[in-house]
């Protein structure tokens, strides 16, 4: 909201637009959760909220993109910093990449962004099913059911070993560049590191 002298001539009427635009209300980029702000409530801009649940079911919207729903989680603060993730984007799971670091190297960046992905991807059958129906709209980061075994976690230990061989069969596509290439091997080395840390007592360990 801005100050009340700057709102004069929107008396009546909230004066930020929605930051999730027509996605938030089908006739007016001022209305604030679907006019009804005694009974819901909307802390990020982005969602929803009645109760414990988001949007009521009688509402129709349309559910974000892939990229929207990246976006969106970025912008309100539950990527984490971290390279990628997987959210529960209005009732779906969503794969993301979003803090990749790396401005000297296209080829490079498009590389890491792929095996990060494919590390992501492959949590998602030990993700909690994204909530559906009344309670669909909204992000949220997906949450583990956490598996252990000697010690170890399991889904974490998986996704290194495919993130590791997806960087090191890649790395001939930088062509020979030996920037490319250097970031590559970097992120090979951050790779190793994760396996060793959630791989702890696996009996395949040294099997990449």
């Amino acid at each position: 909201m801005t100050t009340a002298s700057a709102c004069t001539h929107h008396r009546f009427r909230f004066c930020s637009k929605d930051p999730i635009g027509f996605r938030g209300s089908k006739w007016s980029l001022y209305e604030y959760v679907m006019s009804r702000p005694t009974i819901m409530k909307d802390p990020t801009g982005l969602v929803c909220f009645v109760g414990p649940c988001l949007l009521p079911s009688s509402y129709n919207f349309a559910p974000r993109s892939e990229t929207e729903c990246c976006s969106d989680a970025k912008a309100s603060g539950i990527d984490n910093d971290d390279l990628g993730g997987v959210v529960c984007c209005d009732g779906k799971t969503v794969t993301c990449t979003w803090n990749i670091p790396i401005t000297t190297s296209v080829s490079a960046k498009n590389i890491i962004s792929d095996c990060i992905r494919k590390h992501e991807d492959s949590h998602h059958a030990d993700i909690v099913p994204c909530k559906t129906g009344i309670c669909a709209r909204g992000i949220s980061r997906g949450k583990f059911a956490l598996l252990q075994v000697h010690g170890r976690n399991t889904s974490e230990c998986d996704a290194y070993r495919i993130e590791i061989n997806c960087l090191t069969s890649s790395i001939a596509k930088c062509n020979g560049d030996a920037i490319c290439e250097g970031w590559v091997e970097h992120y090979i080395q951050e790779s190793i590191e994760g396996l060793l840390k959630y791989c702890s007592g696996s009996p395949w360990l040294p099997k990449l």
